[in-house]
């Protein structure tokens, strides 16, 4: 129950981040996202060490474990790397949307990372109650994704409106994967 609790005053504040942003609160925001994830991160950790992980062969447990930290990865860089931690701070009226890289896969991957890398974990632990903590979690994200999504982000961004017409919410589409894979051959190039 800590976890669960740690974790929705982590998506709470997390929300606070948001709406601060729109009423130019930048110091209160910035305060709060930092309160948010480490709260998040708190209730994450004190869920993997309060349950066992099931028994696996240890090739099988190698895979899963490599997957759930390929999706940590792609979660870090989507969520701190690839938008920047400054950007979310910028005072201007004219904020537009990161629409490039995974952002141009889904408007929110990291919801779509975070979600993999808790299902995975489901499938290591293999117990019912870790894996109910765990939905609960990834319902808490989905949630403040959808009103990110709804209320706040059209708001935040000048460019949104254009951006859900071309990018899917959370489930990538074969035109976003293509377009994501045309990007990242365009960089190496």
């Amino acid at each position: 129950m800590r976890s669960i609790f740690a974790c929705t005053a982590g998506f709470a504040c997390l929300f606070l981040f948001d709406w601060l942003q729109l009423h130019k609160r930048s110091v209160l925001a910035r305060l709060c996202s930092g309160i948010g994830y480490i709260a998040i991160i708190i209730g994450l950790f004190l869920l993997l060490v309060s349950y066992k992980m099931g028994s696996f062969s240890s090739l099988f447990l190698f895979i899963k474990l490599a997957g759930a930290t390929l999706f940590f990865a792609l979660l870090i860089y989507s969520v701190f790397i690839e938008i920047g931690l400054k950007s979310p701070y910028v005072e201007s009226d004219e904020r537009t949307a990161v629409i490039t890289g995974t952002y141009g896969l889904v408007r929110h991957p990291g919801f779509l990372w975070f979600a993999g890398l808790l299902l995975i974990l489901i499938s290591i632990y293999r117990d019912w109650e870790f894996s109910l903590i765990a939905a609960s979690i990834i319902a808490m994200n989905f949630i403040l994704v959808l009103m990110e999504d709804l209320i706040l982000f059209p708001k935040l961004f000048t460019n949104y409106g254009e951006y859900k017409k071309t990018v899917p919410f959370i489930i990538p589409r074969i035109n976003s994967i293509y377009r994501l894979l045309r990007n990242i051959n365009e960089e190496t190039d």
